[in-house]
Formats: structure tokens, sequence, C-alpha cells
């Protein structure tokens, strides 16, 4: 009852969750919060919390588990050993322990994010009645204790499971696991889930999608990233969970975090420790790996420094610098003739400045006497004013040519090609060619034809606001 009242308590003070919504079909920019002089002394409060917290604990775990005796009183160096990693894989019930807790974690995991995205759309962009409390619903299996999961899933399956076929397998325990972390998955998952617009699934449902394709085709497709997060935080969870399988685990279903924890109670120490360092390499995979596959992709920071270019006696730059962060939007307005396009030139390698130097990050692109990468190196996409449009190709075409001019397989252009539709408003079909096009189309929908599959950095220029790529899809810097 008391956490009852508090979930009551956190929906009344976080209000219409339609004011956390960030991703909507209108492009938005999205600037990174700095901290300022601030950052050193936040940094430093968090690099102590890990040291004291995290990398001493950790760190004697790993010295125990590679010493036959740790003590303050003997060097480490002299006691160094395999025979607790020895004695760990030569035993059937340690090995069957992990490989069971793996099974458990990897596919129960899997399955579990699957409801979790299932229920979360059911129960915030539904009609279903109870959808209220099913939201509910989600977090309550983490308020009871982990002792108190196991023993009414223990019950559960003697009265509903006569024969014991789940509750003797694998089956019941992750079943009890992934209740139990069920909040988890919810809380990783959710956050990402309200910051989708309403208006998009509505369009989908407008332009005759049913409320599962709309949910399946738009809102799921937007939220994977979530979904890949929320799937780690559960592997990690259920990989050294215990509790919940006391009353469930048999001779033939041992579990890693039930067997660390017996073995603790034997006070065999260094086994102990062995089982928890193989528990450490295989989440430190699994989030390397979640990290690869659904981490955020940095694009480098734009770098101008004291960039000088002069066309016979006029100059259109002196001594520029400027920085654009990964994920900005940087414009440059000013009258024609300013240097608005010399930089974007400059930037693209179309323009060969008088002095200074052109970054990415720190690849080095321009040193005025030392560098001088070619434009076509720099993977830096170009919308020209003009839109500089291939009549002789089609839209199709125009789009995918960069991903078939730097010799990527077939596939690649074509899916190159499907992302750069999604940055732009196609008004003609891909495969009309532009003299075929209604007129005026290409006022209304440049295609981006020297656009890079993957830029580092996307250049513009355009006399009238009438059109924008979408910066949510987008990626780099404008």
């Amino acid at each position: 009852m008391a956490v009852s009242g508090l979930l009551v308590l956190r929906n009344r003070l976080v209000g219409d969750t339609a004011r956390f919504t960030t991703t909507t079909g209108k492009p938005t920019g999205v600037r990174v919060l700095r901290l300022g002089p601030v950052r050193w002394l936040l940094s430093g409060v968090l690099a102590l919390f890990l040291a004291v917290f995290v990398v001493v604990p950790l760190a004697g775990v790993v010295l125990a588990a590679f010493t036959s005796i740790l003590s303050p009183f003997i060097s480490p160096w002299s006691v160094l050993t395999l025979d607790n990693f020895s004695a760990v894989l030569d035993n059937s019930l340690y090995t069957n322990s992990i490989v069971n807790s793996l099974l458990i974690a990897g596919i129960g995991g899997a399955l579990t994010t699957l409801v979790i995205a299932v229920l979360s759309v059911v129960a915030h962009r539904s009609r279903f009645r109870f959808r209220g409390s099913l939201q509910q619903g989600m977090l309550w299996p983490r308020m009871m204790p982990a002792l108190v999961t196991g023993m009414a899933f223990f019950w559960s399956f003697a009265l509903l499971d006569r024969s014991g076929a789940i509750r003797a397998s694998l089956w019941g325990i992750g079943i009890a696991f992934a209740v139990r972390s069920l909040a988890l998955g919810y809380s990783a998952f959710y956050p990402a889930l309200a910051g989708i617009g309403a208006d998009l699934d509505h369009a989908a449902r407008t332009s005759g999608a049913s409320w599962w394709t709309a949910m399946r085709t738009v809102v799921l497709r937007l939220v994977a990233p979530a979904m890949g997060a929320s799937f780690v935080l559960l592997f990690v969870a259920m990989l050294g969970d215990a509790e919940p399988a006391v009353f469930l685990v048999t001779d033939e279903t041992p579990v890693l975090g039930l067997t660390m924890l017996q073995l603790a109670a034997t006070s065999i120490g260094g086994s102990v420790a062995a089982l928890g360092v193989i528990q450490m390499v295989i989440t430190l995979v699994v989030l390397g790996a979640g990290r690869a596959l659904v981490g955020c992709v940095r694009v480098p920071d734009l770098h101008l420094n004291s960039l000088t270019k002069k066309f016979g006696r006029h100059t259109a730059l002196h001594e520029l610098s400027l920085t654009v962060h990964d994920g900005e939007i940087f414009t440059l307005l000013g009258p024609s003739g300013c240097g608005k396009s010399t930089t974007l030139w400059s930037i693209a390698g179309l323009h060969r400045p008088d002095s200074g130097s052109i970054a990415f990050g720190d690849r080095v692109v321009f040193d005025h006497g030392r560098i001088n990468t070619e434009p076509e190196h720099r993977n830096c996409g170009v919308v020209f004013q003009s839109y500089a449009i291939w009549p002789h190709l089609s839209v199709a075409a125009n789009v995918g040519y960069p991903s078939s001019s730097a010799r990527r397989p077939e596939r690649g252009a074509s899916s190159g090609c499907g992302r750069s539709s999604n940055w732009w408003n196609w008004g003609p079909t891909p495969g009309r060619t532009p003299i075929s096009s209604p007129a005026g189309s290409s006022n209304g929908s440049p295609w981006p034809a020297r656009w890079p599959t993957r830029p580092t950095c996307c250049c513009w220029t355009s006399r009238s606001p009438t059109w924008t790529p979408n910066s949510a899809t987008a990626p780099g810097s404008g």
C-alpha cells in the first residue's frame, strides 16, 4: 500500500506526459547542455564516487579470484593462481549454472523486452479500458520482496501445473525472473515512448494503417534503441538474479546467482570471486555489444580556425573561427557576398582558403600549406542553391548517386537512397526524372544529390526558408 501511494503521488507530480515529447513530425534542433567550469567539479565528484563504490570493490573481487589467499599481510603477487577458475570450470554444477543463467538472461531478456514493448504501447497509446491499471501493474512486481515473488510463483505453478513440467524447468525460473525485472525494463523503455509525439501514430491511422500497424511501423521503430537498452538492462539483472529462484530451483536447473550465494555460505571465497569475475566479463561484453549496436553515434565537431579567403581584392572571409558541435544546426545569415557560400564551399573542399585550418573532430582536412583533403574524401554533404539535379537521372538515382559513386554495394545504395528519402519530402515519385516531374516540384522538395550516405557534416544554402531537411533524422551538423 505504501508503494502504491507513492506511485499515485508520482503520477500527480508528473502531470501531462505530453510535455516530455521530443520526437514529432516537425524538425527540431538539438543542443547539448554546456556545463562550463562546473564540469570539472562534477567530473571530480563522479570520479571519486566511482573509485570508492565501484573500482575498489571490483578490484577486491578480481584479486580474490586470482589469488589463493587475499590478505593485507601477504603480497598478492606472491600468491597469484588460476586454481579458482579451474575449480569452477571443472565442476559441472558451476558450468551448468553459467549456461542456465545465460539462457535465461538471453532468451528471457529478449522475450521480456517484447512483452514490455507491447504492454507499454497498449497502456500508453491505446484506448484499452484498464490502461491506467496496466501502467501500475508493470511496476507492482518490484514492490514485493524477491523471495515473496518466488514463493508466489511456486504456489502458482503447484496449483496450475500439477505435472511440474514448468516449475522444474528453466521456463519457471525464467518467468519468475522476468516478472521480477519487468519494472526495470519498463523504466528504461517508457521515457523513450513518452518522447514520441502522438501525432506520428495518429497520422499513420488516418493514412489507413490499423492501430497495431501504426504501432509496429512507426512507434516501435522509433523506440528500437530504447528496446535495446531495455534488453541490456534486463540481461544484466536476470543474469545475477537469485532470490526468486530459491523455491523453484532443482538439481537440474542451477542458476548463477543462487549458486554464488550457496558457495558464499560455505566460505569458499575464491570460487565465488571467480564466478563473480566470469559474470562481470559476460556483463561487460553484453554492455559493449549493446553500446555498439544501439548507442548514439557521435559526429565529430566542426572546427574552423582563422579561415581567410580572398577573391582578387575582395576578402570574402577574414580570420573566421567557429565551432559547430555534434547535433547542432548552425546558421549563417547575411547579405549576398558576405561569405556564407564561401564558408560552406571551403568546408566541403570546393574552395581552397588562403590561410587557416578546418577539422572534423581530430581529423584535420585543411591546413594551409600542409593539408588539403580533396572534396570526395571529406565526407561532407552539400545541397547547392540551384539543387544541382542531374536531369538525365531519376530521382532515386540522383539521391543514390553518392552510394554508387563510392563503390558501395547495390544494397547499400538502395538503403542510402531510402534514408535520404526520409530526410526530405520527395515531390515526384522516385522513378521519374526531374524533366518529367511536375513543374515546381524541385522548389518544394529539393533532392540531396550531393549527400553522402553517412555524412560527417551537412551544408546547404537557400534564399528562401520554405524547405528544410528533417533535422530529427538527418545526421551531422548543418
